[in-house]
């Protein structure tokens, strides 16, 4: 397995304590939360997908909520 380094970026051997190229530890939390996330990723790429959907029906959501309560006021206003 390849890893990278958190520090530089630069790939490193997967028993490598130290980075080849920055020199600075490879602690292997860091390494397993980065390869999890990234095989995470990978086996879902429809996740950001269905986040934009959310993200649009609350915008659409807030907008009609938005609409209505200044229709709303606006007959107050005017006495209908």
């Amino acid at each position: 397995m390849t890893i990278f380094c958190p520090h530089c970026g630069e790939v490193a051997d997967d028993n490598s304590k130290y980075c080849p190229h920055c020199g600075e530890l490879i602690d292997e939390p860091n390494i397993v939360k980065e390869y999890r996330r990234n095989v995470s990723l990978k086996n879902n790429p429809n996740d950001m997908v269905k986040v934009k959907e959310r993200l649009l029906y609350v915008l659409v959501i807030i907008f009609f909520l938005i609409l209505f309560l200044g229709s709303y006021i606006l007959m107050k206003i005017k006495g209908y």
